[in-house]
């Protein structure tokens, strides 16, 4: 259930943009937690060259990807506690998922990768 149209709409837009342009990324927590592990649509920035583009630099030796609050539950949390330690795979490539953070919109999670 959403609390307000605003938040109707973004979970809605969020979801046509993941699924039209996302790859499928899979996270086994390292915890056990959950062992069959979560596969979600997530956006995944690797840049292939230096470039700026609206004020954003992309680097091509920092990856993210962009997932929506509660797709993997308890990373951010995992990924704090042990100071990364996590890992993903996301086109049959394994990343190390070194920070988690927030997005300003409180719902949208950026997780900072390294093959």
């Amino acid at each position: 259930m959403v609390d307000n149209l605003f938040d109707g709409a973004q979970a809605a837009a969020g979801k046509v943009v993941s699924n039209t342009m996302g790859n499928v990324a899979v996270w086994v927590p390292s915890d056990g937690s959950h062992p069959a592990g979560y596969t979600v649509r997530v956006l995944f920035k690797n840049p292939t060259e230096n470039k700026e583009l609206a004020g954003v630099n992309y680097d091509p030796d920092h990856y993210q990807m962009e997932y929506f609050e509660g797709e993997f539950p308890g990373l951010r949390e995992l990924v704090g506690e042990n100071n990364g330690g996590e890992t993903v795979v996301i086109k049959s490539v394994t990343y190390n998922i070194q920070h988690v953070s927030t997005k300003h919109d409180g719902k949208t999670i950026i997780a900072d990768l390294y093959p």
